[in-house]
C-alpha cells in the first residue's frame, strides 16, 4: 500500500496566472519481475540513466487477477438512489436495515474504492482572495487502487486462506451459499483496472484545474515516481489523463529505485526500520484486542 508520485508545475508566462467455468476461473500465476515489462514510455538513447523508465527493473512482484464478467454475474444494478453515476464497480447492494441507503462499500476504510468525502476536508471552499494568482502547484499523489500485497500477512490473503482451507468442512446457506465453492482469485501488488481509471481521471481533473500553469512552449516538467510497477503505471496513467497519450512530449518521468540500499525519498520505509510497518501493525494489534470481544458479542 506504499508509494507516492510527485508532480510540479510552474507558471512561466508572467502575463497570465481467465474464462469463467461454473462461476470461477483459475488464478493467474505471479510472474518474475524480469518477465513483465511496462509499455515503453521514453526513448533510452540520449537521456540520463535516471530518466530511463522502460528497462523493467525493480518492478516488484506482479500478478493479474481473474478477469471480471459483470455481464454474466451482475444481472441488474441495485438502485439505492434515483440516479447512479457511471462506474465500473457495482457498489449499490441492498442492505437490510439500512433505510438511509448508505453505501456499505464506503465504510471499508482503506479497502473502499476511492470516493470524494461528501463532507470535504473540514474547511469550507472559497475562491482565492482578490489580487491573488495561482502560480505554482506541487502535488503529491497516492497510487491507484491495487491488488493485495503478495505477503501472506495481507489481511485479504489471510481471510482468503481461511475460507479456502475450510472448504468441505461446512455448508453455507442462503445469501452465504456462495462460500461453498468460493475461490481466492485476486492478483498481487499491481494496479487493478479501476486503479488505472482513478489515476487517469485524476490527471484529467488536475488538467482542468491547473492546465494553464503548463507553459506548453516545448519544455518538459519532471515527474517523480518509483520503480514498483503500480507506482510507475500510476504516474503514466495520471500523465495520460493530464496531457494525453503523447505525454512523453510534455513530461519526463524519473523513477526512484524502490529497494533496500537505494536513496528513495518517495518510499523511505525500505531505508528505515522504524517507519509505518512497525507503528501501524502495533496499533492495529492493540485496537483489535480492544474491540474483538465486543464484535464477537454482536
Amino acid at each position: 500500500m506504499h508509494g507516492i508520485l510527485e508532480l510540479s508545475l510552474q507558471l512561466l508566462n508572467s502575463l497570465y496566472p481467465a474464462s469463467l467455468n461454473g462461476g470461477h476461473g483459475a488464478q493467474i500465476p505471479i510472474h518474475g519481475e524480469q518477465n513483465v515489462k511496462p509499455t515503453p514510455t521514453t526513448k533510452t538513447s540520449g537521456i540520463p540513466d535516471y530518466f530511463v523508465t522502460d528497462d523493467g527493473h525493480f518492478q516488484g512482484p506482479t500478478q493479474t487477477g481473474a478477469a471480471p464478467f459483470l455481464a454474466q454475474t451482475n444481472l441488474a444494478p441495485f438502485a439505492g438512489v434515483s440516479y447512479i453515476p457511471n462506474t465500473p464497480l457495482e457498489t449499490q447492494m441492498p442492505i437490510p436495515g439500512n433505510p438511509d441507503n448508505k453505501n456499505i462499500f464506503q465504510s471499508l476504510a482503506n479497502l473502499s474504492p476511492y470516493f470524494p468525502n461528501p463532507r470535504g476536508f473540514g474547511v469550507n471552499e472559497y475562491p482565492i482572495p482578490p489580487g491573488a494568482n495561482v502560480t505554482w502547484v506541487n502535488m503529491v499523489h497516492r497510487h491507484g487502487s491495487r491488488y493485495p500485497e503478495v505477503s501472506g500477512e495481507a489481511a485479504e490473503r489471510t481471510l482468503g486462506k481461511k475460507l479456502t482451507d475450510a472448504a468441505g468442512k461446512f455448508t453455507a446457506h442462503g445469501p452465504l451459499s456462495f462460500l461453498n465453492d468460493w475461490k481466492f482469485l485476486l492478483g498481487a501488488e499491481i494496479l487493478v483496472p479501476n486503479g488505472k481509471y482513478e489515476l487517469f481521471q485524476s490527471g484529467t481533473l488536475h488538467y482542468y484545474q491547473y492546465g494553464h500553469l503548463y507553459s506548453n512552449n516545448g519544455s518538459k516538467i519532471v515527474v517523480r515516481s518509483t520503480t514498483q510497477r503500480r507506482m510507475t503505471e500510476s504516474a503514466e496513467y495520471f500523465l495520460a489523463g493530464f496531457f494525453g497519450l503523447q505525454w512523453t512530449q510534455n513530461a519526463t518521468l524519473e523513477l526512484a529505485i524502490e529497494a533496500p540500499g537505494f536513496n528513495n525519498t518517495l518510499a523511505g520505509y525500505k531505508q528505515c526500520n522504524h517507519t509505518n510497518w512497525q507503528v501501524a501493525k502495533d496499533g492495529n494489534t492493540k485496537w483489535t484486542r480492544k474491540i474483538r470481544q465486543r464484535l464477537i458479542n454482536r
